[in-house]
């Protein structure tokens, strides 16, 4: 199973190839949207486009610039590292049993085991002490290195782009499913069709808002079969 930080920096590398610009540490001051332009002011400038798509994750600026934007839902999940002898010996897990509003996981990688908490539900929080426990029996170790916790962002079975020039794809838009609440696959269809409909209407801003509701609707349909509220 891949690290996050490989696939990362693989598609970094790709997009870069394609001829894009990566302006990295740039912090997001406002961005407004007028007729013909979106400008995004950061604290080291004003940057210029036709469009905007917002791609910045479950606490997304761009998503917060759009003030009518209440669709989406924050979910909760903990992981840490687990250093084990041999990670191959564990198989993938989704362990149900042990968190009704959510689950417990375990993933090998290279040289440990990955493992985490999800929890649905406002007002769940993993805790550490847990993940360790579930460390401990299910591993044998219950040193746990790399803790980190970060929200999901679901609900995007109900999201409607707007009438102008900025989109939202990935977890700005909450399209991570909230069975499992993977998210990778469904980030990277949105920002597909996402340029696609900006492509194919470049011209037309609010026949681009209209192509690209049309191109999310199966992959909204499948939000709404992973949703067991």
């Amino acid at each position: 199973m891949a690290e996050r930080r490989d696939l990362d920096h693989y598609s970094l590398n790709k997009v870069m190839e394609k001829g894009a610009q990566f302006l990295a540490g740039q912090q997001i001051r406002s961005i407004e949207e007028t007729a013909g332009r979106v400008a995004v002011r950061t604290d080291t400038g004003t940057l210029t486009a036709s469009f905007l798509i917002g791609c910045d994750g479950a606490n997304s600026i761009v998503r917060r610039s759009l003030t009518n934007q209440k669709f989406y839902k924050r979910q909760t999940a903990l992981e840490a590292d687990v250093r084990v002898p041999d990670p191959g010996v564990y198989p993938m897990t989704f362990d149900f049993s042990r968190n009704k509003n959510g689950y417990y996981w375990i993933f090998p990688k290279a040289g440990h085991v990955n493992i985490g908490i999800y929890s649905r539900g406002p007002g769940i929080r993993p805790r550490a002490n847990d993940l360790a426990d579930f460390a401990r029996h299910c591993l044998g170790n219950s040193r746990l290195e790399a803790v980190k916790g970060y929200p999901i962002c679901t609900g995007g079975k109900t999201y409607r782009p707007g009438r102008g020039r900025i989109l939202l794809a990935g977890d700005a838009a909450g399209t991570a499913e909230p069975l499992f609440v993977e998210g990778i696959y469904f980030a990277l269809k949105s920002g597909q069709l996402a340029a696609k409909a900006v492509c194919r209407f470049f011209n037309e801003p609010p026949a681009v808002c209209r192509a690209y509701q049309t191109f999310l609707k199966p992959l909204q349909m499948d939000l709404r079969l992973y949703d067991m509220s």
